[in-house]
């Protein structure tokens, strides 16, 4: 190995502004695990408080930033368009350069100028966003499930990833109006589809609603919503037949 070279940083990306293509260097990224908040209960005839789960605050992620320009006004312009950017776009897709491959849905809470170098167009911010939803994110990613077969997937990140089941199906030859898949021999998303037609069929974990023919549906009541845990998984046709997409979203905490 070429202890000499170094590769190249990731970029960091605010919605549809690349900072390094700006002139914008990321020297520092803060960011911390969001804090845990637990909800908790309290039962009649026992002490004190029972854990029923946690959930967790908002994300604070803080880039410190030096900035390049040949002169001063050239550096103003640059943090003016930067600064009316974020202020006016709301919530956007966040890419740090830490977790490359990975994005947060984050708002700008604050915007800082320290010290410029003088003579020179070089200047220093600090912008601080928000993560409401204090998960990164992955681009959504999917598998094809054959008629009556099965495929086998890996789940990335360390938190649970939530999905969704789309086919136009054909139904058993045996006319049962029940169309599914099932997830490691074990849990299962069946929805009843009211007919033994073809029809398009949606089990969307992530949204929690079902849909046949474009219809608010529901699952089935012994069913369970997708949901997958990080690691490999092996997905098949478990009721009725036609090929199958499952899109699922991987999240890290």
């Amino acid at each position: 190995m070429d202890l000499g070279t170094r590769a190249p940083l990731s970029k960091t990306i605010c919605g549809d502004l690349v900072l390094e293509d700006m002139n914008i260097v990321v020297e520092r990224v803060h960011d911390d695990p969001p804090a845990a908040k637990p909800d908790t209960v309290t039962v009649p005839g026992r002490d004190g408080e029972i854990l029923r789960g946690i959930t967790y605050e908002s994300r604070t992620i803080t880039l410190e930033c030096r900035l390049f320009e040949k002169k001063w006004e050239d550096f103003e312009t640059m943090r003016d368009v930067l600064v009316t950017y974020l202020m006016t776009h709301g919530e956007i897709k966040l890419v740090v350069r830490t977790h490359p491959d990975e994005y947060y849905m984050a708002h700008l809470n604050s915007i800082t100028e320290g010290d410029r170098i003088g003579g020179t167009g070089i200047g220093y911010l600090e912008l601080e966003f928000i993560a409401n939803s204090p998960w990164r994110y992955s681009e959504m990613r999917s598998v094809n499930i054959p008629s009556g077969g099965s495929a086998s997937f890996l789940v990335n990140g360390n938190l649970p990833a939530k999905a969704k089941v789309e086919a136009t199906y054909a139904t058993r030859s045996s006319g049962s109006t029940v169309w599914g898949v099932r997830f490691d021999e074990g849990d299962f998303a069946h929805i009843a589809t009211g007919s033994s037609s073809s029809r398009a069929v949606v089990i969307d974990g992530i949204t929690r609603s079902a849909s046949v023919a474009g219809a608010v549906a529901m699952i089935t009541l012994d069913s369970d919503w997708p949901v997958l845990s990080p690691g490999p998984h092996t997905v098949r046709m478990d009721e009725g037949t036609g090929t199958a997409t499952l899109t699922w979203q991987e999240r890290s905490l």
